[in-house]
């Protein structure tokens, strides 16, 4: 579990992804978030962070669709 810091392609990006555990995906996630959060860096974050975010929080959400967390605990911040 790494977050790269290059442009990927989005396939590669998602087969990656898709083989990680939740808990994997959640550090990932939350890595992901940190690194493209503008308020956390020295000038605007690598585009390829916000990428691998969007791509994490889609697959949370593909293994957690939303009628199946209804009594569930709500979406983690990824």
């Amino acid at each position: 579990m790494s977050i790269q810091t290059n442009a990927e392609d989005i396939a590669q990006i998602r087969e990656r992804i898709r083989k990680m555990s939740d808990l994997e995906l959640r550090k990932y996630g939350r890595a992901a978030r940190d690194l493209a959060d503008p308020k956390k860096n020295f000038g605007p974050p690598n585009p390829s962070f916000q990428i691998q975010l969007d791509e994490a929080r889609a697959e949370w959400r593909r293994r957690h669709p939303v009628g199946a967390r209804a009594h569930k605990a709500r979406l983690p911040n990824l």
